[in-house]
């Protein structure tokens, strides 16, 4: 029986929302389930594992929360060349990458190994609030003693009549 070679997806990946850019470029068989890609790109960004992933490909959902979605191999979903779609790996902190496939390439026989490719910026780290997250941690240095310090933080409830007023680090009820 003669083995075939694997079609391999070529896929540059764009971290959404988020300045500087965050750019890989990676090399998948099309025989791998969306699982084990969420995996992998774990794995490419030196993250642990999410709880979760999430796909919006053709105008549809397919998440780690369904079982139908969890056996679905890449090619299942027929990309093609310069196709777009979403991907959000764990379900906490939301970070969006835009995944567009560059290139679809006839691999070597046995060749399934992925590969990231190439990449441009640093990633950012995995548990900081995801995207609007980042920038404020980016902020932060820049903004020095103009940004408040949680203390600083003044709460007034509109539901009762208490007001809150800051006292070093905790809140007490001023009556």
């Amino acid at each position: 029986m003669m083995a075939t070679p694997v079609k391999r997806l070529i896929l540059l990946t764009v971290l959404r929302d988020v300045y500087p850019m965050v750019i890989r470029l990676v090399d998948v068989p099309v025989c791998l389930e969306v699982s084990e890609f969420d995996e992998i790109f774990h794995a490419v960004l030196a993250w642990d594992s999410g709880i979760g992933y999430w796909f919006k490909i053709h105008g549809q959902e397919f998440n780690s929360f369904q079982r139908k979605t969890r056996s679905k191999k890449l090619r299942d979903f027929r990309l093609h060349r310069l196709e777009t779609f979403l991907y959000t790996p764990g379900a906490m902190d939301q970070w969006e990458w835009e995944l567009r496939v560059v290139d679809l390439q006839e691999g070597a026989i046995g060749d399934e190994v992925p590969v990231c490719v190439e990449g441009r910026g640093a990633t950012p780290p995995q548990y900081c609030g995801g995207a609007t997250g980042y920038r404020l941690m980016l902020k932060r240095p820049e903004m020095g003693e103009k940004m408040f310090q949680p203390a600083q933080v003044y709460w007034k409830l509109s539901v009762t009549s208490w007001r809150w007023k800051p006292l070093g680090s905790i809140c007490v009820r001023a009556n």
